[in-house]
């Protein structure tokens, strides 16, 4: 019983994501939260790589925020309007 639960375990978390994909991505976010300490500067630091990026290339930012690690912390302005 307990090895036919762990073979189709995977297959349920591919349902659960395909079904719920937002609270699935929060909850693993919450979990590898509590598991890895670093990983809030981690993220951090990730973002501001993307914003630090963007910056240099030119490309015009409207919205940074490092408190959410489930969406884009970045979010850029289209670059004309055939962009949209």
């Amino acid at each position: 019983l307990i090895v036919f639960a762990l073979c189709f375990s995977p297959l349920v978390l591919v349902g659960y994501g395909l079904a719920l994909p937002a609270e699935l991505s929060e909850t693993l976010v919450a979990i590898q939260r509590q598991v890895f300490p670093s990983y809030r500067k981690r993220m951090i630091q990730h973002e501001a790589g993307h914003f630090l990026i963007g910056y240099l290339l030119g490309w015009p930012v409207k919205t940074y925020q490092a408190t959410n690690a489930v969406k884009n912390a970045v979010e850029f302005y289209p670059l004309s309007d055939e962009d949209v």
